[in-house]
């Protein structure tokens, strides 16, 4: 569990954070952007049903059914392949094997190949070629703002792929970590998250990824943190660079 401090304690949520990278030659089935009717508003259900194929459960151990979720991860799609989402304080270690599950009690075992514990972002490689449909990311920082609806799926205490809304309080918050390490520039939320919610998607209305959800203050109620979706594809961009 991670802790952090700007003026008061923060606590980060209790979650397994990592990207799942599928391999090569694995046909990518990319979920379309929610579409608003005319006479239709778009619900939290919608959001819900749109994503939840893309959301997984992360846990440490194979028994999935005894033990808690670490966290929560998600599927995008980078060149034709896919990358399963998630916070590094969720899944960090490289010498284990995780294990994901989905809604409908699909299984998969993965690796960890990148960790960037900065931006507290993880990448997975799953040891199974599967089609996996992949949420889109919206990078562009002007496409939301202070008071934009958003929306996140995740495992809060072992409560699995439990949906919860709110609004953007505010955003490039510069919070500091008990270790003294800065983060980067966060979303903040008035989303309520939970030890399992870490490495969710922050998801606006249509769908999109505009963050992975990390962190909330200790001892409060509807005060969440984000790390912004610009930081997964500048990490997509490092993993690429890694030496073979």
């Amino acid at each position: 569990m991670k802790h952090f401090y700007t003026k008061i304690g923060v606590l980060a949520a209790l979650s397994l954070g990592a990207v799942i990278y599928s391999g090569d030659a694995i046909p990518i089935s990319t979920t379309k952007h929610l579409t608003q009717q005319s006479n239709h508003t778009t619900t939290t259900n919608d959001v819900y049903e749109q994503a939840i194929p893309s959301v997984f459960a992360i846990y440490e151990n194979s028994r999935t059914n005894k033990s808690s979720a670490s966290g929560t991860g998600f599927a995008i799609k980078s060149d034709n392949q896919v990358l399963i989402v998630t916070n590094e304080h969720v899944a960090s270690s490289k010498k284990q094997n995780y294990y994901l599950t989905t809604k409908s009690g699909q299984k998969y075992k993965a690796k960890v190949i990148y960790t960037n514990k900065d931006d507290d972002i993880a990448f997975l490689k799953l040891n199974q070629r599967i089609s996996i449909p992949a949420l889109d990311v919206n990078t562009k920082l002007n496409s939301f703002s202070i008071g934009t609806p958003v929306y996140t799926i995740g495992n809060p205490y072992d409560f699995l792929f439990s949906v919860s809304n709110g609004v953007i309080s505010n955003l490039n918050r510069n919070v500091v970590f008990e270790d003294g390490d800065f983060d980067e520039l966060l979303i903040q939320t008035t989303i309520n998250v939970n030890p399992g919610n870490s490495g969710g998607p922050l998801l606006n209305e249509n769908g999109e990824v505009i963050g992975i959800v990390s962190s909330m203050l200790e001892d409060s109620y509807g005060m969440s943190f984000a790390v912004p979706a610009k930081l997964i594809q500048k990490n997509i961009k490092e993993l690429k660079d890694q030496p073979l």
